[in-house]
């Protein structure tokens, strides 16, 4: 999965967050949260391209708790991935 997200990252995430930002005008701290946005989007395409996507069957607090979890670690790993931008 690592290198799923790393082309992800490379190929995709570089390109569109800079493009939104050029067309959004976005610096500073607008700028990190568009890149948190796609950090997470991307995390969640990697998830799902590599099949490690699995959605709750059930809805308790604990399912729910590691499916975010796991959302947020693959967001994370995508985040630490992409150019960050300067607050």
């Amino acid at each position: 999965m690592e290198t799923v997200i790393a082309a992800l990252a490379g190929f995709v995430g570089v390109p569109v967050v800079n493009f939104l930002k050029a067309q959004l005008g976005w610096t500073g701290k607008a700028s990190v949260v568009l890149t948190t946005a796609v950090s997470i989007v991307l995390g969640v395409a990697a998830m799902f391209i590599t099949a490690q996507l699995n959605l709750p069957t059930t809805y308790t607090p604990e399912a729910i708790a590691e499916f975010v979890g796991i959302v947020f670690s693959t967001s994370t790993l995508v985040y630490k991935l992409l150019p960050q931008p300067e607050a």
